[in-house]
């Protein structure tokens, strides 16, 4: 009896095991991006940050006070849509960093209000596509109180990063349900069952699509510590087919830089 009930929790932890592996999806990038086209036209620092109330990054008890000023800057609507809306009721910017790759050095300018200074709008217009524009902004609350246990009006610091990419993005042929086929078929299911079927979630691999739709530039930016899942990885993806090539908003071919992570999301 007792190796019938080891016989069935063995097959219980592989099965799970398995159809987690079979589920794997890949559902695209982890930052919010934004068109290279668009940055021309942006003045504020808010014309760039979509999403700012879900991706803006703060120390965990910072978050829960920020979270608690955007409900009531929400009110009475209390909606996610409201919240990205009405996130500048709340804060009072006292200084905006943003710093990019302008042709593959960092750049960095600084303005004291949320309106772009002509350091920062340049930095934008020549930023390289596919770059990550970090911006770290120092704030204050408008109407907490002097005394507050929480901090009152001190100067608090909090981080955005959102990605530029082409008008229309490379793609895998047949979109991302199909690279997450492809994936799955050529990567997750070839590995033995046992630690390094665990260890390909931390995998993260970086590589460029080229005008032509065909990969460059592969390289492994975080081992999943198995020295023959990393080479499945590479294996893989170096022979998988030719993807849509990314576009300018006139038709102009133009390579794009990926960073896909095992974990199902990409990095920035």
């Amino acid at each position: 009896m007792k190796n019938k009930l080891f016989t069935l929790l063995l097959i219980l932890m592989f099965g799970t095991a398995f159809s987690q592996d079979s589920n794997y999806e890949y559902n695209g990038r982890l930052t919010p991006t934004i068109k290279k086209e668009m940055l021309r036209e942006y003045d504020y620092i808010t014309d760039i940050m979509p999403d700012f109330s879900r991706y803006f990054a703060l120390r965990y008890d910072e978050s829960e006070l920020f979270n608690e000023q955007m409900k009531w800057a929400s009110y009475p609507f209390n909606s996610m849509n409201a919240t990205q809306k009405n996130y500048t009721r709340i804060i009072d910017f006292v200084s905006i960093e943003l710093s990019a790759k302008c042709q593959g050095k960092t750049r960095i300018a600084e303005s004291t209000t949320e309106r772009l200074s002509m350091e920062q709008k340049n930095l934008l217009n020549t930023a390289d596509l596919g770059s990550d524009i970090s911006i770290k902004i120092k704030f204050k609350y408008k109407y907490l109180s002097k005394v507050s246990l929480k901090g009152g009006n001190a100067v608090r610091e909090g981080k955005y990063g959102i990605t530029i990419v082409p008008d229309t993005e490379a793609e895998y042929p047949g979109g991302n349900t199909q690279f997450s086929a492809y994936l799955r078929e050529n990567i997750i299911n070839k590995i033995p069952s046992g630690a390094a079927r665990d260890r390909i979630l931390d995998a993260i691999v970086k590589f460029t699509i080229n005008e032509d739709g065909q990969i460059t530039g592969l390289s492994i930016t975080k081992s999943s510590t198995d020295k023959n899942t990393d080479q499945l990885i590479i294996i893989a993806l170096n022979t998988m087919p030719k993807w849509k090539p990314a576009l300018k908003s006139k038709g102009q071919k133009v390579k794009e830089e990926f960073n896909v992570a095992f974990s199902g999301r990409q990095g920035c």
